[in-house]
């Protein structure tokens, strides 16, 4: 989408496969110089190039089958998701000695490095088994109406993640539909659960100290005669903790107390929310920003100066850098960037062009600051307040969706990604120690 009916004009978003956006005039403009047919001009703003990528017939094949079969769900999880152990992505149904045939291709799955350590956490060992009907586009050896040349559209590769709407059954064998219209079989997939760690809204009653265990499990400890001593109890990772100002210092470690008992826990295993004493500069007084704490594994959403929502994001596994950011050290750049892309969902690859040897499909609510770093949801793990990823602050999907919403600018209805627009900045993101 354009900001000017002609193709040098600045791009302005995107739409999604079988998303509809309300047009301002019902038809076309004239011919303009790289789109012969004109552009249609959509609400609220923007130009849109009628060629073979939009149709405003609704009754199209490739729409029809969007709509019926592969629609997002609205919420923090648009799909279901699962992690590839290899496996083909079909155009159409086999029988099974085809089947049989194109899986020789297929070695059993091996362990992934260190790199995908995480891949498997949320790994569901009981699926649920929410058995729909045959997709009718597949019916009687049909393909899908977006299908590729071949039988097969493309290779799912082991430690991709496949992002899908429903499962059915096919002469006695599953398959996953994938958000692109293929069919995948769900034996050579494992399915995510979805997480239950969302952060809070900051209310008096948490300030002016509080945080998050890191570590599983977290000690608590009693003082006793000016000794720390084990109690036996311990809190899980990613629990909420109210803590005093009190610190104490024994044997070279470091203990917070905590505010709604007597106990005490290792300070370092607390992800504490700092609150900041300064707007950046530019900030007005009610005016929304984020900041990110790289070595607490923190975000808070900040209006001026009132902080009003906080969580844990899992921060890039290289540790903190000094500059930049470095991709290939899994590090996060600090300083201050003004969100410039917004995504309701996007797949993430390290691979030129279309995808073909690493993807993971449709990670929601993501938010560039400084590309390739963005902030997201992460659908794969959980491991929120830990060194993990590749860079990119990971957040839970709940906790993504909201700051979505938070930030500037706002994505229109029918929009799939948005820029800011002409004299618009977007939402301030400051990465900090």
């Amino acid at each position: 989408m354009l900001d000017q009916p002609h193709r040098a004009a600045r791009k302005l978003g995107t739409l999604a496969v079988g998303k509809a956006v309300a047009l301002r005039e019902p038809q076309a403009g004239p011919p303009a110089q790289g789109c012969p047919q004109g552009y249609y001009a959509i609400e609220p703003r923007g130009f849109v190039c009628n060629n073979f990528q939009v149709t405003v017939d609704a009754s199209h094949p490739t729409v029809r089958a969007y709509l019926e079969y592969a629609q997002p769900a609205e919420g923090a999880f648009p799909y279901r998701y699962g992690l590839s152990l290899g496996a083909p992505m079909y155009n159409k149904l086999p029988d099974e000695p085809t089947h049989r045939i194109v899986m020789m291709r297929y070695p059993p799955a091996r362990k992934l490095g260190d790199w995908a350590s995480a891949f498997e956490d949320l790994v569901d060992p009981h699926p649920a088994s929410d058995i729909k009907p045959v997709p009718d586009f597949f019916l009687d050896g049909k393909a899908s109406p977006n299908a590729t040349h071949g039988f097969v559209r493309r290779k799912l590769p082991h430690g991709s993640m496949l992002a899908f709407t429903r499962a059915f059954e096919y002469q006695g064998r599953r398959y996953l539909l994938a958000d692109d219209l293929s069919a995948v079989p769900a034996d050579r997939v494992l399915i995510y659960k979805p997480t239950s760690f969302r952060g809070v809204t900051i209310t008096r009653e948490l300030l002016p100290h509080f945080g998050w265990t890191c570590a599983s499990p977290t000690a608590r400890f009693a003082l006793q005669d000016g000794k720390m001593v084990a109690t036996g109890q311990s809190f899980a990772a990613r629990h909420l903790v109210r803590l005093t100002p009190q610190t104490e210092r024994i044997r070279g470690r470091e203990y917070r107390k905590l505010r709604d008992d007597s106990h005490w826990v290792l300070a370092h295993q607390v992800c504490e929310v700092n609150l900041v004493d300064n707007r950046p500069e530019g900030i007005a007084d009610d005016e929304p920003w984020i900041y990110v704490s790289t070595l607490e594994r923190t975000l808070v959403a900040y209006e001026g100066l009132r902080p009003v929502f906080a969580t844990l994001h899992a921060s890039g596994r290289g540790g903190v850098h000094r500059g930049k950011g470095d991709v290939r050290n899994y590090t996060t750049p600090l300083g201050s960037f003004p969100i410039n892309w917004k995504e309701r969902y996007a797949t993430f690859s390290p691979d030129p062009g279309a995808p073909t040897t690493f993807w993971i499909s449709q990670v929601m609510f993501v938010q560039y600051f400084e590309q390739p770093y963005a902030l997201h949801g992460a659908y794969w793990h959980e491991r929120f307040g830990i060194p993990t990823s590749a860079g990119c602050p990971n957040l839970s999907p709940y906790d993504a969706e909201r700051l979505f919403t938070f930030t500037q600018p706002t994505l229109p209805d029918g929009w799939q990604a948005i820029a800011p627009h002409r004299n618009e900045r977007g939402t301030l993101v400051v990465v900090g120690r």
